[in-house]
């Protein structure tokens, strides 16, 4: 079986007649798979025409410990929908590039530790629990601005997610723990969402700014929680979204008073006498003054204001 599926590989590598243009699969293991369900070949490969009719590989690699790689998957430009759990216990998959992708389903990939990187490119919907678990995944490209819906506990303790999190096209959030223990930098841009469903950015320890959306309406708990680098938020919005519980920023510079709250120039007593925000009334600011406060920063996201 072994040297079956070595040779498969082999020829899938090569050039054949008819001047075709065969794709090198660098695991076997996707080539025989591929085979087995019935994708188009001439008996020696896989060319890109054969790979680009294909729309859908439902759970043909689901549960499948031998595949460690699929790079490759970039050129099977039909298929722009991953449904649920199709990756799922694929425990050896190391990498895979997902750039034509648009919808990830429920448990995509389900908690494949081993995944060491994830390419992203057009998605637009994250399944619930899609990435949940895959400690060992860097993001490439990060988060393609694409992105509009993000289902609970998308990204959950994907520890190697890094960077800024600009999301301009963000409609909404489901459940909780979207971004829960990864380690964002900054949160540029979050479209125009409504509402926090609970622990959303917790224990981000590298965050140190955050600018929450005009459209923001209700923060559910633990949003920031352990967020313990995290002195800067920016509030677009006129009236203060409502904070369901004071623990929102337990474990952040902002709770111990150190750090600032800016917000509309206008709204600033809004904010003060608002609950749970009241606390936090004398770091509580207008946004006209981080220009003079930290003017490099300033520079930095004026963009994003």
């Amino acid at each position: 079986m072994m040297l079956h599926r070595a040779m498969a590989g082999y020829l899938a590598a090569q050039g054949g007649g008819g001047g075709s243009k065969y794709i090198e699969f660098a695991d076997p293991e996707v080539f025989r798979v591929l085979m087995a369900n019935g994708v188009s070949s001439d008996g020696i490969g896989i060319t890109v025409a054969d790979a680009e009719a294909v729309t859908d590989i439902g759970t043909w690699f689901k549960d499948n410990t031998e595949i460690t790689s699929f790079d490759e998957f970039e050129k099977f430009t039909g298929v722009t929908n991953l449904g649920h759990q199709a990756f799922n216990g694929c425990t050896n998959l190391v990498s895979i590039d997902c750039s034509n992708i648009k919808s990830f389903g429920y448990l995509v990939f389900g908690s494949n530790s081993n995944l060491s990187s994830m390419t992203l490119r057009d998605a637009v919907t994250i399944g619930e629990s899609a990435f949940d678990g895959m400690t060992s995944a860097t993001f490439p490209n990060g988060i393609p601005e694409s992105v509009t819906s993000i289902y609970g506990r998308s990204f959950y303790n994907c520890a190697k997610l890094t960077g800024d999190l600009y999301l301009p096209n963000l409609t909404k959030f489901s459940v909780s723990c979207n971004f829960n223990q990864c380690n964002l930098n900054r949160i540029l841009s979050l479209g125009s969402l409504k509402m926090f469903t609970g622990s959303d950015f917790a224990y981000n320890t590298n965050l140190t700014l955050a600018i929450l959306p005009a459209s923001l309406t209700y923060i559910a708990w633990e949003l920031f929680m352990g967020c313990s680098s995290l002195t800067t938020l920016i509030c677009k919005g006129s009236t203060p979204p409502t904070l369901s519980e004071g623990n929102n920023f337990n474990g952040t510079p902002l709770a111990s008073l150190n750090g600032a709250i800016y917000v509309p120039d206008a709204s600033v007593d809004a904010y003060k006498a608002a609950t749970n925000w009241a606390s936090m009334a004398t770091i509580i600011k207008d946004i006209s003054s981080l220009q003079t406060d930290a003017p490099t920063l300033y520079d930095e996201i004026k963009d994003y204001l």
